[in-house]
C-alpha cells in the first residue's frame, strides 16, 4: 500500500496555492523559450535523461517557486523540434532543492530533462527546447461559450462535418445520469476536432540533422504517398485563424491502441495557418481546448 509522505502533502498544499496565485495573473500564462546548457545529440528512436535545461525565476510565472508550484505548470515543446521528433519530458521532483532554491532567490539554475527521439535518424539539439505556460482548465471554454467564439475568437477554412466538429466526452448514455446527476449535455462540445488532411515523415538515415527553426523542416520532412504510415508521423490541418485573445491547447491524452501527441500542444494567440501535430501510431486527428487571454475569474 503507497503511503504518503510529509512532503507529498507539502507539494500537494503547495500546489493548491500555486493555483490560487496563477489563477489571478488571468487565465493564460506563457513563458519565454528555455534553452539547453549545451549541445547533445539524441540518437534515433532512444531517450537520454539528465539533460540540463538552464532556467532562471524569469522563465516561471511570477508566484512562490516551489516543488508544488512547478508540479501546477505544463511545458510545450518547440513546434519545429516537435516536428522533427523530439519529445522532452520534465518532472519537478528531479529538480534538486538547492535548484529550487536558487529560483527562489532570483538565479539560475539546471532543471534535468528527459528528451526523447522519436524520428528514425540522430537530431543534434542546441539553444531554445521548450516554454512553461499554464492554463486554468476551469475556465476553458465550452458549450455554448465555444460555438460563440467560432467565426471569431478561432476562424477555420472548412466545413463542420468535413475537416472539423465539435468534441464531446467519450462517454456512453448509459453511464451519463440526469436525474440528481450529470446531464448528458454538458458533455457536448467541449473542444474542436480536426481532421488531419496530411501526412509527413522523416525517412530514415545514419546523417545527423540539426533543426533552428520551421524554415529548416522542408529538407527532412517528406511527404507520405501512400506507403505505411510509421509509428511517428506529422499530421496537418485545414488553416485556421486564432484571434490575438486567445489561445489553444492539444489533447494530449492517450487514444486507441497508444496513440497520441508528442508533448508540444501550445497554440498561441494569433496563430494563423494549418496546425501541424506530431503523432504516434497513426492519430488521424487532433482536438484542441479554447482559452481566452487576459480573463481572469470574477472574485
Amino acid at each position: 500500500m503507497y503511503c504518503f509522505r510529509p512532503e507529498h502533502i507539502q507539494n500537494l498544499c503547495d500546489r493548491a496555492i500555486a493555483h490560487e496565485q496563477l489563477k489571478a495573473l488571468g487565465d493564460v500564462w506563457i513563458g519565454r523559450d528555455v534553452v539547453i546548457a549545451e549541445e547533445v545529440l539524441v540518437p534515433p528512436s532512444r531517450m537520454l535523461v539528465g539533460v540540463p535545461l538552464v532556467v532562471s525565476s524569469k522563465d516561471f510565472p511570477n508566484i512562490d517557486l516551489t516543488r508544488g508550484a512547478l508540479n501546477a505548470l505544463r511545458w510545450s515543446v518547440r513546434s519545429c523540434l516537435a516536428q522533427s521528433g523530439v519529445e522532452v519530458l520534465f518532472h519537478q521532483s528531479d529538480m534538486s532543492e538547492m535548484a529550487i532554491r536558487d529560483l527562489r532567490k532570483g538565479r539560475s539554475t539546471l532543471a534535468p530533462v528527459a528528451i526523447i527521439n522519436h524520428s528514425p535518424r540522430p537530431i543534434l539539439l542546441e539553444g531554445s527546447l521548450m516554454r512553461f505556460f499554464w492554463v486554468n482548465d476551469r475556465r476553458r471554454l465550452r458549450f455554448q461559450l465555444l460555438r460563440q467564439t467560432l467565426g471569431t475568437g478561432l476562424v477555420i477554412d472548412g466545413e463542420e462535418g468535413a475537416e472539423w466538429t465539435y468534441g464531446d466526452a467519450d462517454l456512453e448514455d448509459d453511464l451519463l445520469p440526469t436525474i440528481g446527476g450529470l446531464d448528458p449535455a454538458l458533455n457536448k462540445d467541449l473542444c474542436i476536432r480536426l481532421r488531419l488532411e496530411h501526412k509527413f515523415h522523416i525517412p530514415e538515415s545514419k546523417r545527423v540533422f540539426c533543426v533552428r527553426s520551421k524554415a529548416d523542416l522542408p529538407k527532412f520532412l517528406k511527404p507520405i504517398n501512400g506507403a505505411r504510415e510509421p509509428h511517428f508521423a506529422v499530421g496537418e490541418t485545414a488553416k485556421v485563424q486564432l484571434g490575438p485573445d486567445y489561445a489553444a491547447v492539444i489533447e494530449l491524452g492517450f487514444y486507441r491502441d497508444g496513440q497520441k501527441h508528442i508533448r508540444s500542444p501550445l497554440i498561441d494567440p494569433g496563430f494563423a495557418g494549418p496546425i501541424r501535430t506530431e503523432t504516434l501510431g497513426g492519430l488521424d486527428h487532433v482536438e484542441i481546448y479554447l482559452y481566452r487571454c487576459n480573463s481572469r475569474p470574477s472574485s
